[in-house]
């Protein structure tokens, strides 16, 4: 479907126009449904809707329980039940949302109902607390983050959105966007102490920031002239600059910097023209962009900077 259209249809359509086009789409993904359950192999290793992203969908905008397809959906759990015992699935799930009550289920078989009335009740740092140590016995590295009613968990590098008031949990969250920039902030200061690497974080403007990243110290006043640098650079530059809007290298009292300038824009676009609002995974992958730099820096470091 042309860009446009879809923007278009996200932001400026009529209500009647709106409604017409979920409609349609509603219609058809019933029919698609049908076919794709009726041949469980097919729903099983390849589902028609693509890593079930219709599923997902229907469960994010809380549709009814009889539009959910039950054979996928028993299958979506599957998933999500392989992916807490760190176990593969036919394909790598992407944005694989389920239910927080059947959640409850896979972490706690003996006691989800316990879970279940720390929600009721609002308990969200008991809640809170349960599920980050459910998953620190599990997973050899586990990080969270709390945002308000809304939990991320890294663990072993996926990353996991519990949404309380939602009451739904999305495994290896990815295309979903940032709602405002106090949650970008906090996401990144989080990518940071994750991957342990320190970055100064400049909110230059509403659509991009700066990350800077100190690189190493200089002690020759000629390491710019360097030409295993220059190349070096060139190559890893070139291969991160396909993950954020802009990199430059630069040198400030007797240190390498590298500055990165990435998609700070969340929220909802004001016109066909605006750029698109940045999402959790845009938001991960560039900082294991930065990760990857670090690392290859250090090591190029440590065989020419004696």
């Amino acid at each position: 479907m042309d860009e446009k259209l879809i923007r278009f249809g996200r932001i400026f359509a009529s209500k009647s126009d709106y409604a017409f086009l979920i409609q349609k789409a509603t219609e058809q993904m019933a029919e698609l449904d049908k076919e794709c359950q009726d041949d469980r192999m097919t729903c099983t290793v390849r589902p028609l809707c693509e890593k079930r992203r219709w599923l997902s969908i229907l469960i994010k905008a809380g549709a009814p329980m009889a539009m959910i397809p039950k054979f996928c959906y028993e299958l979506q759990q599957k998933i999500v039940d392989r992916a807490l015992k760190k176990e593969k699935y036919f394909y790598e799930p992407e944005d694989c949302a389920i239910y927080l009550d059947d959640f409850f289920l896979l972490v706690s078989k003996s006691s989800p109902y316990m879970l279940a009335k720390m929600l009721e009740n609002n308990e969200y740092e008991d809640l809170t607390f349960t599920l980050e140590s459910f998953f620190r016995s599990r997973f050899n590295r586990v990080m969270s983050l709390n945002l308000e009613d809304n939990l991320v968990l890294l663990a072993d590098e996926t990353l996991w959105y519990i949404d309380y008031i939602g009451k739904l949990v999305v495994l290896n969250i990815n295309d979903e966007r940032l709602l405002n920039q106090a949650t970008l902030l906090s996401l990144l200061k989080f990518f940071s102490r994750y991957y342990k690497i320190e970055i100064k974080i400049f909110e230059g403007s509403p659509e991009s920031w700066i990350l800077d990243m100190v690189l190493f110290e200089i002690k020759s006043p000629d390491i710019s002239q360097n030409e295993s640098l220059k190349a070096f650079l060139a190559e890893a530059i070139g291969k991160l600059t396909r993950l954020v809007k802009e990199v430059n290298f630069k040198i400030d009292e007797n240190k390498a910097h590298l500055l990165v300038k990435i998609n700070a824009f969340c929220g909802i676009p004001e016109s066909l023209y605006a750029i698109e609002p940045v999402t959790y995974g845009e938001a991960k992958r560039a900082f294991l962009g930065l990760v990857e730099f670090k690392k290859k820096m250090d090591a190029w470091v440590s065989a020419n900077l004696k």
